[in-house]
């Protein structure tokens, strides 16, 4: 049975997209680009939102915004540190 809150997350992050475009359309190619990296391959999450933050910076309630829907950690996947201190 498919998750009955997908929907609504999803409807959620479809309208932060839309009022991304609409107020900034100057970032959205670049929020587009991020998005895009971190999908293909997967990325870091932390360093993702650190990028999406810096984007924002001058926007703080969208910043706000996409962390109700990109939250930094998600069904208790641990994202902080990983592979950053593991080199030879």
């Amino acid at each position: 049975m498919a998750d009955p809150q997908a929907p609504a997350d999803f409807t959620v992050a479809m309208n932060y997209v839309k009022e991304l475009k609409e107020h900034r359309p100057d970032l959205w190619p670049q929020f587009e680009e991020y998005i895009t990296e971190y999908r293909t391959p997967p990325r870091d999450l932390d360093r993702f939102h650190a990028q999406v933050k810096e984007l924002l910076k001058d926007e703080p309630d969208l910043y706000a915004r996409f962390e109700e829907f990109f939250p930094k950690k998600s069904g208790g996947q641990e994202t902080e540190g990983q592979g950053e201190n593991n080199a030879t």
